[in-house]
C-alpha cells in the first residue's frame, strides 16, 4: 500500500479580521488550542506573603 500523502489543509488564520460586532475591542480572545492565553496581570492577586500568612480555617 502507498503511504497516505494527504496533507491537512491548515487553519486558516483569523486573527487579520476585523473584529465582529458585539466583541469589545482590546480584550483578549480566548486561547486557541496549543496556545497560551494572555498573562495573567500580577495585580489581580494579592502578594504571596500575605497569601501563605493567612490560616487556614479551623474545622
Amino acid at each position: 500500500m502507498p503511504k497516505n500523502t494527504f496533507q491537512r489543509p491548515q487553519p486558516v488564520n483569523h486573527d487579520h479580521k476585523v473584529p465582529r460586532h458585539g466583541k469589545q475591542a482590546g480584550v483578549p480572545a480566548p486561547a486557541k488550542r496549543g496556545e497560551r492565553g494572555p498573562a495573567e496581570p500580577a495585580a489581580a492577586l494579592p502578594p504571596l506573603d500575605q497569601l501563605l500568612s493567612r490560616q487556614p480555617p479551623r474545622r
